[in-house]
């Protein structure tokens, strides 16, 4: 969702929190408008509301829609295009979840619009990181919106600058597309190599991997690797790091393995 001139990124999100912002959600999710009524919709909408938030409200009213297929309280939560497309479902993330039951904290890298968040952090404490300033504010909103905003701690931070040593697990579904375009097929941000290098930090349970380069390649890092495809969720890789921290294995160890 873009933004003008010098407002910062998330400034249309604060403009959606406003009473305002939430009285034209509320107007639009009681009658959306439809592909033959937008635009004469959003014209008269602009003589009472600022065109801004009309724009914002109108987009986020159309992905709240398109979110229902994923997640039950999707009217209550916030969206951009490009994480909507990449976040797992809600069974998704009870499923992922499962793998950290023996967990009292863990992190979750990448995390978007807090898709798997929400899974994650219904039985244990989750530090929640993602490098854009829109998507890590989203995931704090989301984990409100179902409940699960009091376990969950957001850092706005490359992951690859964040430590571990604290944290006894991590999981990463590393970015495939940006705001402005998908990535080329295996290219993730950050890259594969550096989430399997993850498992070089860790004393892992090895659970095996998916039958490809990548998923051997994992398994012998310690990591677990999964691919993903299904009509509703498209295509994608997403690491698993289950284990002890070992913290003589720093970051810098993690950079070499990722080269």
């Amino acid at each position: 969702m873009s933004h003008e001139g010098s407002a910062p990124p998330t400034s249309w999100i604060d403009a959606l929190l406003t009473s305002e912002g939430q009285a034209l959600l509320q107007e639009l999710a009681d009658d959306p408008p439809t592909r033959d009524t937008e635009i004469t919709r959003v014209t008269k909408l602009r003589e009472r509301y600022a065109p801004a938030l009309v724009t914002a409200a109108v987009e986020q009213t159309a992905l709240r829609r398109k979110a229902e297929s994923k997640f039950s309280n999707a009217q209550r939560m916030y969206f951009t295009r490009a994480a909507l497309e990449q976040a797992s479902s809600e069974r998704m993330a009870r499923h992922h979840a499962r793998r950290y039951a023996s967990f009292g904290r863990i992190a979750d890298l990448c995390t978007g619009i807090g898709g798997d968040l929400i899974g994650l952090a219904a039985e244990r404490a989750v530090l929640a990181v993602d490098s854009d300033p829109v998507h890590a504010r989203l995931s704090q909103l989301n984990a409100a919106a179902n409940g699960v905003a009091a376990s969950v701690t957001t850092l706005c931070a490359d992951v690859r600058d964040v430590a571990f040593d604290d944290i006894p697990a991590v999981f990463i579904d590393p970015a495939r597309r940006s705001s402005e375009r998908r990535f080329t097929a295996g290219a993730s941000d950050p890259s594969l190599a550096w989430c399997f290098s993850l498992g070089a930090r860790y004393r892992c349970r090895r659970e095996g991997g998916a039958g490809s380069a990548d998923g051997r390649r994992a398994g012998r890092l310690g990591a677990r690797v999964r691919f993903r495809a299904s009509r509703a969720e498209g295509v994608g890789a997403l690491v698993a790091v289950v284990g002890e921290h070992c913290p003589a294995r720093d970051a810098s160890a993690t950079r070499r393995n990722a080269g």
